[in-house]
């Protein structure tokens, strides 16, 4: 495979053009920020083509439609570092205050505008962006004057979208003198402004390498948690709710792991053989500690794809059959443990309760680590 995912679009285009000539099934990976190069990667078939502008529209209209679903995205795409995020509530009422309407604030606009939103421009170099169709303020965002023409006093939410992390920075300290209470949102364009951007304390901040290689690691390693977020995104509000809530109760304050497997001899063989025998087998056994089984392992099955259908959240009692593919989210150690289960037949039979095999808990252990 071919991933492309510098700064320049035309490079990344270029790129993913040659991929393709040279190798028509090579699949290409591609991060594009304008519609017209993101048309032309998908007219010769670019595999998958990453917006992060447009991601992140989508995201933020995800968090005004859907808060829960948001955040359910959010611990499963996002980092595996540091600690839970929280709830985020953007407000829909009132009016909010775009400073930068580049590619980026393009995007946002467009969502927000959809979602019903009341939106004010500031844009400092409007014969080369355009203007917007709504309220439009022609200055930077980092002075006062502009801000107050913009009625930043009696808006809700801020968003310092320009391509300068000084000058967003900047929008952000003077606004919130002026308006103390706004919902602010951060395009932090470098790395190297990290820290920085940290302190200024934005309810969000949107870094697009950041969206890029998110998107990336979820391709090439978890590629059904695609599938996963397609299906929660039809489900409504209160659904993702009790979905956080679950995974919140396995994972205490850490963000989850994610993974998935395939009822296959190599990754589950102690399953497949068993299977193969006739031998029915629940996703519950999956789910049960093989050092006791009387324990639930920390984690959640969120994806169950068979053939050509997909069930989100299965059920405990769903028998599993050979060539089903599961995601799980949870604990790290339990990751491991179910691998005992899924690979060593000693390990299988102790939490299915075969009476054939019962062994004591060391047993069980020695046996699971290839001891005989």
């Amino acid at each position: 495979g071919v991933i492309a995912v510098t700064n320049d679009s035309e490079a990344n285009l270029k790129i993913a053009l040659t991929a393709k000539l040279l190798n028509p099934a090579t699949t290409v990976i591609c991060r594009a920020e304008s519609r017209a190069v993101e048309a032309n990667m998908a007219s010769f078939g670019t595999d998958h083509i990453i917006d992060p502008f447009e991601t992140f529209a989508l995201h933020l209209s995800t968090a005004l439609q859907s808060p829960c679903l948001y955040l359910l995205l959010q611990w499963l795409a996002g980092s595996r570092h540091g600690r839970l995020s929280e709830p985020i509530y953007p407000p829909r009422d009132g009016n909010w205050v775009l400073c930068g309407y580049g590619r980026f604030g393009k995007s946002v606009y467009r969502r927000l505008n959809q979602e019903g939103v009341d939106i004010t421009v500031i844009e400092a170099s409007p014969e080369l962006t355009g203007r917007s169709k709504g309220r439009f303020v022609e200055g930077i965002g980092t002075e006062a004057v502009t801000l107050e023409e913009a009625d930043i006093e009696h808006a809700v939410g801020l968003v310092a979208g320009t391509d300068n992390d000084v000058n967003n920075l900047s929008i952000i300290m003077t606004a919130r003198m002026l308006n103390p209470k706004l919902f602010v949102i951060l395009r932090q364009n470098l790395v190297e402004n990290e820290s920085i951007a940290h302190k200024v304390g934005a309810d969000i901040v949107m870094y697009p390498s950041a969206i890029v290689a998110s998107r990336i690691r979820s391709l090439l390693v978890t590629p059904l948690l695609s599938l996963f977020i397609s299906q929660a995104s039809s489900e409504d509000d209160p659904w993702a709710c009790k979905v956080v809530s679950r995974i919140s109760g396995v994972t205490g304050s850490r963000p989850p792991e994610v993974w998935e497997l395939e009822i296959n001899d190599e990754q589950a063989h102690a399953v497949y053989q068993h299977i193969g025998q006739g031998e029915p087998l629940m996703l519950r056994h999956l789910l049960l500690d093989p050092r006791d089984r009387d324990l639930r392992l920390d984690c959640i099955p969120l994806l169950l794809v068979r053939a050509q259908s997909q069930q989100a959240m299965p059920e405990p009692d769903t028998k599993l059959r050979k060539g089903d593919q599961l995601l799980f989210c949870g604990r790290n150690r339990a990751r491991r443990r179910m691998e005992w289960t899924l690979l060593n037949e000693h390990a299988l039979a102790y939490v299915m309760d075969d009476a054939s095999d019962h062994r004591t808990v060391l047993g069980n252990w020695l046996a699971a680590m290839g001891w005989r």
